[in-house]
């Protein structure tokens, strides 16, 4: 329950961190010959901001998905945040929950509901079967 939750929420905190970083300007530190202008703009229009060097590293789609089977393979568990049996009644839980937004300030109390949802479930499941 708590993986998913949680990690769609950091998931979300990190999309949420990458546009802000990449849509403002970095303060300037005069140790780095680095461009000190926005990151988005940057890519978007790099021939307009001098001879940087483009250190791109050119790689094959073959020899990524090579590499993708060989050391990530998208069966494997770690890519699965919750075990498969589970997974509809959590998503049936959090619809029932009429899909609330997790946040920081949510999160727990969303966390609890549906865990006390989810343990209500399991004992009515088991007075059924005795």
């Amino acid at each position: 329950l708590f993986q998913f939750l949680a990690i769609p929420m950091i998931q979300a905190d990190l999309d949420r961190f990458v546009r802000i970083h990449n849509s403002s300007c970095p303060r300037s530190d005069r140790r780095k010959a680095m461009p000190a202008e926005i990151p988005n703009v940057l890519l978007e229009r790099s021939d307009e901001y001098g001879p940087y060097y483009n250190y791109k590293i050119h790689i094959s789609t073959e020899q990524l998905q090579t590499v993708r089977a060989l050391y990530a393979p998208p069966e494997h568990d770690v890519f699965h945040m919750v075990p498969e049996p589970i997974y509809p009644r959590l998503e049936n839980q959090y619809h029932n929950l009429g899909d609330p937004e997790v946040n920081r300030v949510t999160f727990w109390a969303i966390y609890c509901e549906m865990r006390d949802l989810l343990s209500a479930e399991a004992t009515e499941c088991q007075t059924q079967e005795d």
